[in-house]
């Protein structure tokens, strides 16, 4: 983020995996606050995307100036941050008064510009059902439970390719579960001792 030149506009898509709201005390919370300054200054746009408004930093929403949600499921509101619980009420009440497809509306809330209400807008033409869930099998987040019958060859070829896709050794370690040596061994090609 801090490459987006000035006079820009900067997206943040599932904003939480950066910037979740549990890890308010790590030193990227403090960067985030930092970021969400000096943003304001250079005359940056930075857009936060997420699924649910509660799993990002409080930082992000309490520097918003627009917030707009999709649809909200049916509990969000009850489950979401107290400072938002009260627009995400407004959201799914409107979005009830909307007749057939909801994909092309947004509920805005801007009380810069004395807008609160909901917006059309186009969908994208490339957009369809099965790009919605394109990343669903992302190879970059596999799942926290590896396979129980790797041969110890598979797991060297799979913490390779973990690292050249740019995972920390940390990371790996904690998705093998095996110590920080294990992996610098698979890593660096020394032999594989049981």
């Amino acid at each position: 983020m801090k490459e987006v030149p000035p006079d820009s506009i900067g997206m943040v898509d599932e904003s939480y995996v950066l910037y979740h709201a549990r890890s308010c005390m790590a030193a990227s919370a403090k960067a985030l606050s930092e970021l969400l300054n000096l943003s304001r200054q250079r005359n940056q746009t930075l857009i936060f995307v997420s699924q649910e408004s509660r799993k990002i930093d409080r930082n992000i929403s309490s520097a918003a100036d627009v917030i707009i949600f999709k649809e909200p499921g049916i509990l969000q509101s009850r489950f979401d941050r107290p400072e938002l619980r009260d627009i995400s009420k407004e959201a799914k009440l409107a979005f009830e008064t909307v007749r057939g497809h909801k994909r092309n509306r947004s509920f805005v809330h801007c009380p810069s510009t004395n807008y609160i209400g909901l917006m059309e807008n186009q969908v994208p033409t490339f957009w369809n059902q099965k790009l919605s869930r394109a990343f669903t099998h992302n190879t970059d987040q596999p799942s926290k439970k590896i396979p129980t019958k790797m041969t110890p060859e598979e797991k060297i070829l799979k913490a390779k390719e973990l690292h050249a896709n740019g995972w920390s050794v940390t990371r790996i370690v904690e998705y093998f579960g095996v110590s920080r040596g294990t992996i610098h061994n698979w890593l660096h090609n020394y032999p594989y001792r049981k």
